[in-house]
């Protein structure tokens, strides 16, 4: 499902990636500053959930996120 999301006011989502941007402004993900957000109680692998995503529907790329939530910690 495709939403139409504005951009931040900043000009960059929070994700938690270590990124490199080359001189024609390509953005490279290298790395993962955070890879286990805890979501109610339980550390959650969010590489683990992007091969979920990606054995699911192999024809589109995948990247997950971990927001914070009130209730849960993170979600």
């Amino acid at each position: 499902m495709l939403r139409n999301i504005e951009a931040p006011l900043e000009g960059w989502y929070d994700t938690g990636d270590i990124v490199t941007v080359d001189a024609d402004g390509f953005v490279a993900i290298i790395g993962r500053a955070k890879r286990f957000p805890r979501v109610g109680g339980e550390m959650v692998s969010l590489a683990a959930v992007e091969r979920i995503a990606e054995t699911a529907v192999p024809e589109t790329r995948h990247a997950v996120v971990a927001l914070p939530d009130p209730r849960r910690g993170e979600s």
